[in-house]
């Protein structure tokens, strides 16, 4: 499989699970709908690796949904109404070793419009 990366512009269109998942598929990654549960969809990287792509609603963090097994150790949370996006990966500390660590990289897009144009900018910062 040949990878690309996500861009800006994709990004900047994130307003639901459905957006992210689309720009995964374009990239080579199938969408697999059974799996994922209430506000989530699961997206196939390879034959035994998937991202869970989850949209955390009020009052929660993305901390609050961390991998749960090995097969889908990687999620990306989307928190403040697809504001704030965060890729939270588990880690084992090396070969053969029972201890898991968490890899978090988050970044943040603002949204805005300039008055009396229809021109919208989204910024993005990486925290």
């Amino acid at each position: 499989m040949t990878l690309q990366q996500i861009t800006a512009s994709d990004i900047a269109g994130w307003d639901s699970l459905q957006d992210i998942a689309n720009s995964f598929e374009k990239r080579g990654l199938k969408p697999r709908p059974k799996l994922g549960g209430d506000n989530e969809l699961v997206v196939q990287l390879d034959d035994d690796e998937f991202i869970v792509i989850v949209n955390a609603g009020p009052g929660e963090t993305a901390t609050d949904f961390k991998p749960e097994n090995r097969s889908r150790h990687t999620n990306l949370v989307a928190t403040n109404d697809f504001e704030t996006f965060t890729f939270i990966t588990r880690v084992r500390s090396w070969e053969g070793s029972s201890t898991v660590e968490l890899s978090i990289k988050r970044f943040r897009s603002r949204r805005s419009s300039s008055r009396g144009t229809a021109e919208k900018r989204t910024l993005f910062s990486r925290n």
